[in-house]
């Protein structure tokens, strides 16, 4: 619908519950959507945070399709 700043504080609140139940898988993708949200912003330093936060939760559950994603938008900022 185009309200980023919405999606964003939507996003945020899906991260904390997920990190608050331990949901790694769900960690790691919360992070790259905020991640891609933020590039969408043109605010690519906040981007570059949860884009590494995301590849660094899919690297610890061998999630190479993940950590390939993540590695790819950080490096193309």
């Amino acid at each position: 619908q185009g309200n980023l700043p919405m999606a964003i504080e939507y996003f945020h609140k899906n991260l904390k519950i997920c990190e608050e139940l331990n949901m790694t898988i769900n960690i790691a993708s919360a992070n790259l959507n905020i991640g891609l949200l933020y590039i969408e912003q043109d605010n690519y330093e906040k981007a570059f945070g949860y884009l590494k936060n995301s590849e660094t939760s899919f690297k610890s559950l061998n999630h190479k399709w993940g950590q390939i994603i993540s590695l790819n938008l950080k490096f193309n900022l």
